[in-house]
């Protein structure tokens, strides 16, 4: 939950800045002059000139940002997360949908109340979206020990060192079953033996 807020804390404030950026600019070019107010009685030029595109610049940012920077937006890259499917792959455009239409459930009843009591109450800390989605948010970088200072500190034969670098070299390249396989593997071995 609290990469998931920091990345959303960070989404929220570059929204409304180019929300508000938009349309400090699009309202003094409609109305000619130095001022931001709407027209006495706004026709419906204002809304599509001004508020229209501001809104969709608010509400389809996660939806277009998701897609186009492969599961991340800047708050997520920040955050140092991304967005996948419970099998590690790229979601596909529908479940971006349907993630980010649940996100008004989400916010529900003020800031993501039900989105962030979910992310507590889940097993893998997803939001209503995500469980509807079939998506998970995951960390993009995962820091990894050196097995050298863990040989040098420890009880660790040069054979294991050579096992475990060996395996965390190619760990980017097995598929989620090769990675679970192999994390039951090493957990079955009892600690202290080769």
């Amino acid at each position: 939950p609290g990469a998931r807020a920091y990345a959303f804390v960070i989404d929220w404030l570059i929204r409304a800045i180019l929300f508000t950026a938009w349309y400090v600019v699009a309202a003094l070019i409609y109305n000619g002059r130095w001022s931001l107010a709407a027209p006495a009685n706004p026709e419906g030029a204002w809304f599509g000139a001004v508020v229209a595109p501001g809104a969709a610049i608010y509400f389809l940012y996660h939806y277009v940002l998701e897609i186009a920077m492969r599961g991340r937006t800047p708050g997520k890259r920040f955050a140092g997360v991304r967005l996948v499917t419970r099998d590690g792959a790229a979601p596909a455009l529908g479940q971006h949908l349907t993630r980010n239409v649940f996100r008004l459930i989400d916010s529900f009843p003020v800031f993501y109340g039900v989105g962030l009591v979910t992310t507590l109450l889940t097993k893998d800390q997803v939001r209503v979206g995500d469980l509807a989605a079939g998506t998970l948010l995951v960390y993009d970088r995962v820091e990894l020990v050196s097995f050298e200072e863990t040989r040098s500190a420890g009880n660790v034969d040069p054979a294991t060192v050579e096992i475990i670098s060996e395996l965390l070299g190619r760990w980017e390249a097995l598929n989620t079953g090769a990675r679970r396989r192999q994390d039951a593997a090493a957990s079955a071995v009892p600690s202290g033996s080769t």
